[in-house]
């Protein structure tokens, strides 16, 4: 499958006072807001949203760091706009639930049928006009011969590096100073096929795809991967670093994914320093999608440092809350199971969530994530579906966390690293139970009573 090409916008709202009437107006009929512009984003806006003026009366903001995506939907509803005798762009956005001074863009779109959803959800969907010249250049995108790049007109012309590589940040915040060029190489994540049950009724269900993923570092062959290919560069960045491969995001240049020929393809500045010596020893590990660690980490763990138990702690309240937030978390394991989930919490707020063919992978993505972000780990908690093995240990011990919460349990070289780090380790943890394996000097406990146990009577 080939990755799906965007554009970075940035889009233009005005706020404008509602009259007073004299009527006790509801706070959110206090303003009126329009889109005025949508523009391009190379990069210099920064990424939250900033005030470009305010006469108390009317003000504008200006909301970065959104992508819009070209071609996505099967039915074409994208070109069919850009063939009508309007074309617009379709901008969706809501009032703040807790400042109905602000608004939130949720999207930005070519595609009326990608609005459907965000009406739903009650959004509100404004239209504005396409500027003539960058339509037609969006009309001839389907028609380009493979691989030929073409640059949009007049103030769109952005560098070629927009044209596959996302802009100098990522829409879950603001990017680390350094950071690599990324590619948002896009596959379908789930597959339907047909099934007999045990009543022998046929139907339909959804399984999770699988592919493999060839990682080159300097054309250099490194390592295939199995993955779902959700977040494929970040899991590339992620497995570097965690195989101290690479010590900062900034020594990589660009990661290209290209799913046409499975392959991840690593640009670095100056090379990956002794990559022979440090890729010679191979463990084979219990991890599912992926096989092997390269070179002696283990012994690398002895300069990990995690906070002192007084600084990093967790409440039982802050766990139940956690516990609840994964419960709700909609996930492809609901649709169709036979996936690992991985989340990232900076106390009972969930900072990134993934899902993998292996838990591997998706603690090797959030790794790239908080990498890509500078994102420390001493003040989280990682959460995973996932048994908590040595290599999972390690891992979270790398990235600086000192709290790993399992729906699984745990073994007993995890149990070993993790008293020797001071790491605290809960597992078999959902709805409000669990066990607390490791570090208890961490843990806040608030015990709920126990309940009485029930008797049965013979009548």
């Amino acid at each position: 499958m080939s990755q799906q090409p965007c554009i970075p916008v940035a889009v233009v709202m005005e706020r404008v006072a509602a009259p007073n009437t004299g009527k006790a107006w509801a706070a959110c009929e206090a303003w009126h807001f329009r889109v005025v512009d949508v523009l391009p984003d190379e990069g210099r806006f920064g990424h939250p949203p900033r005030k470009m003026y305010d006469d108390a009366e009317t003000s504008r903001w200006l909301y970065p760091g959104l992508r819009v995506g070209l071609f996505a939907d099967d039915c074409k509803a994208d070109a069919l706009n850009l063939a009508s005798d309007r074309p617009v762009w379709f901008v969706s956005w809501r009032v703040d639930a807790n400042d109905p001074s602000r608004v939130e863009i949720t999207a930005v779109s070519l595609s009326s049928i990608e609005t459907e959803p965000r009406l739903a959800a009650e959004d509100r969907v404004d239209n504005l006009p396409i500027e003539p010249e960058l339509c037609a250049w969006l009309r001839q995108r389907p028609c380009l011969p493979p691989g030929r790049k073409s640059s949009p007109p007049g103030r769109w012309a952005l560098p070629v590096s927009a044209d596959i590589y996302t802009a100098t940040r990522d829409t879950d915040g603001p990017l680390v100073a350094g950071a690599p060029r990324l590619t948002q190489a896009r596959c379908e994540l789930l597959q339907v096929i047909g099934i007999v049950d045990e009543h022998g009724e046929q139907r339909s269900i959804h399984i999770p795809a699988e592919r493999p993923l060839t990682v080159f570092v300097d054309k250099r062959e490194l390592v295939t991967l199995m993955t779902l290919g959700a977040r494929p560069e970040l899991l590339v960045l992620g497995y570097l670093r965690n195989q101290r491969l690479i010590a900062d995001v900034s020594e990589v240049e660009s990661v290209t994914v290209d799913w046409d020929v499975g392959a991840a393809a690593v640009r670095t500045h100056a090379g990956v320093h002794d990559i022979e010596a440090k890729t010679a020893h191979r463990i084979v590990t219990t991890g599912c999608g992926q096989g092997t660690v390269f070179g002696d980490v283990m012994s690398q763990l002895d300069g990990v440092v995690l906070p002192d138990a007084q600084s990093a702690r967790i409440r039982q309240s802050t766990l139940h809350r956690m516990l609840e937030t994964m419960r709700q978390q909609d996930s492809i394991h609901r649709k169709a199971g036979s996936v690992h989930g991985c989340a990232l919490f900076r106390g009972a707020e969930m900072m990134c969530f993934v899902e993998d063919v292996g838990r591997h992978n998706a603690i090797d993505t959030i790794a790239g994530w908080m990498a890509m972000h500078g994102v420390g780990g001493g003040d989280k908690t990682f959460y995973t579906t996932g048994r908590l093995t040595s290599e999972m240990v390690m891992k979270a011990a790398q990235l600086g966390v000192p709290i790993i919460v399992s729906r699984n349990g745990v073994t007993a070289m995890g149990h070993e690293l993790a008293s020797r780090l001071g790491m605290t380790l809960f597992g078999r943890a959902a709805n409000r139970h669990f066990l607390c394996y490791t570090g208890t000097e961490r843990f806040d406990s608030e015990p709920e009573p126990q309940r009485a146990p029930v008797r049965v009577v013979a009548g």
